[in-house]
């Protein structure tokens, strides 16, 4: 399929996600769905601000055993936050995976978080987007930087 839009609501018929992309490709043997210059955007328990994840590549890898549906993104990867309030945070990274059901995001690959604050790089993040928390990881060559403007 190409220039497909899908939408995702609550059984309230509160909207929860859609994702956009260029191209589906979906593989029945697997039940994965491969997609081209896909985007990802996810509303926020607040309604305020919202999420939006792109990338050049990605892949719907669904619910199986329990576990929850999960898209992975690769290949310049970007989520932005969106707020009303002139807030923002940018992250960029070269691939990622994000949980749509539970507003959860992570990544091992090297990550850059800019915001209006400053800027925040790490080898791999955790990222909760309901509660706006973030677990930034390290190795023993590279350590969690932040820079603060003022």
């Amino acid at each position: 399929m190409t220039h497909v839009n899908l939408k995702t609501y609550d059984d309230q018929g509160k909207w929860l996600q859609d994702i956009t992309a260029k191209q589906f490709v979906h593989l029945q043997s697997t039940g994965e769905t491969y997609l081209k210059e896909p985007i990802l955007t996810l509303a926020s328990n607040q309604e305020d601000f919202s999420w939006r994840i792109k990338a050049k590549k990605g892949k719907i890898i669904p619910k199986i055993d329990e576990k929850q549906e999960l898209v992975e993104f690769w290949d310049s990867v970007t989520a932005a936050k969106l707020s009303m309030k002139g807030k923002f945070t940018n992250l960029n990274t070269e691939r990622l995976i994000v949980y749509p059901n539970k507003n959860y995001l992570e990544t091992s690959s090297p990550v850059f978080i800019d915001n209006e604050i400053g800027r925040t790089s790490s080898v791999g993040l955790q990222a909760f987007l309901n509660d706006g928390s973030y677990k930034f990881f390290s190795s023993g060559e590279t350590r969690v930087s932040a820079i603060l403007l003022k």
